[in-house]
């Protein structure tokens, strides 16, 4: 209870400090967005929501013996050859993303890590309250608005995620896709790589997320549905975290495809499952325990254990 109060106070704190957000989006209200018809694979899902749990092992500059692929998730069929090639922390702002190559879809995977409070909490309130839009300059002039700390943050890690699928492009030719997937902030900032890597870099890319919050405003979610058309949102429809920064005042959107878990629980919602997928599977954390998904509440922010089951809010 006493993490739930922390936060109310912080999102509480983050309204007020970023109030003034609206009037930069009261322009943003003739932009269209596009929806996309791609399809909702439900292996490749499944292989991806394992890759953004497995994204928690990491901490700081370890790999937490990640970089072996000895887990229970990784010896699993789907996962077990994949081939992982490095990751890069930014210590300023506590994010990170490992990527590699998976010859089982035959694509260059880059998965990003969601919030670490137990790194650094200053931190992780500046990328994720940080609710000021500004401008994502390096990604395209004319794409509207986005979070302040999102856009921050993956500026930090732009030009290595560029090495990183530059890398393993060269490395693996055969390669037919490079797919961006994360969990809560690993979706926000898989957002921005994935329309960076379709936009400035002109390099088509795939982007499936996780219970992502929203990342821009209007403009911005249209934008992007104009420039990345290969893309998925999963969200839960009781998990609060995707519905900040709000709609209202602030004039954030969030970015399509919204998707439902085909297979929802039969004892109502209880956040343990994902298609089918115990996320009590993962394990080696960097305290040598089992990577699950965890409730948004718990300190720690690892990914939650949830049933991806949706609303159609934007």
């Amino acid at each position: 209870m006493g993490h739930r109060l922390l936060l109310l106070l912080l999102v509480t704190a983050a309204y007020v400090d970023n109030s003034f957000s609206w009037w930069l989006s009261r322009g943003s209200r003739s932009c269209d967005i596009e929806s996309n018809d791609y399809r909702f694979d439900i292996p490749e899902a499944r292989s991806l929501m394992k890759y953004s749990a497995l994204a928690y092992v990491l901490a700081g500059h370890s790999t937490s013996g990640l970089d072996r692929w000895h887990c229970n998730l990784c010896r699993q069929q789907d996962l077990h050859a994949f081939k992982f090639y490095r990751h890069h922390y930014e210590p300023g702002t506590n994010t990170v993303f490992y990527s590699g190559y998976d010859p089982i879809q035959r694509a260059v995977i880059v998965a990003f890590r969601g919030s670490d409070t137990d790194e650094n909490w200053r931190n992780w309130y500046r990328v994720n309250f940080k609710f000021t839009k500004t401008r994502p300059a390096l990604i395209a002039s004319n794409a509207g608005r986005v979070h302040l700390g999102f856009y921050s943050a993956y500026v930090k890690h732009r030009d290595a995620v560029y090495r990183h699928v530059r890398y393993l492009r060269s490395a693996y030719p055969e390669s037919r896709h490079i797919i961006f997937t994360g969990h809560s902030l690993g979706g926000a900032m898989s957002t921005l790589a994935a329309l960076d890597m379709n936009s400035a870099r002109r390099t088509k890319a795939i982007l499936v997320t996780f219970g992502s919050p929203r990342v821009g405003d209007k403009c911005f979610a249209s934008f992007f549905s104009k420039t990345v058309k290969q893309s998925l949102r999963v969200a839960h429809k009781s998990d609060w975290l995707t519905r900040i920064p709000p709609k209202w005042p602030l004039g954030y959107i969030h970015v399509p495809r919204l998707v439902r878990d085909p297979n929802p629980p039969t004892e109502g919602l209880s956040h343990r499952t994902y298609m089918g997928i115990s996320t009590a599977d993962g394990e080696k954390t960097r305290r040598k325990r089992e990577v699950i998904v965890e409730d948004h509440y718990e300190r720690n922010a690892s990914l939650r254990r949830e049933v991806f089951t949706v609303n159609s809010e934007n």
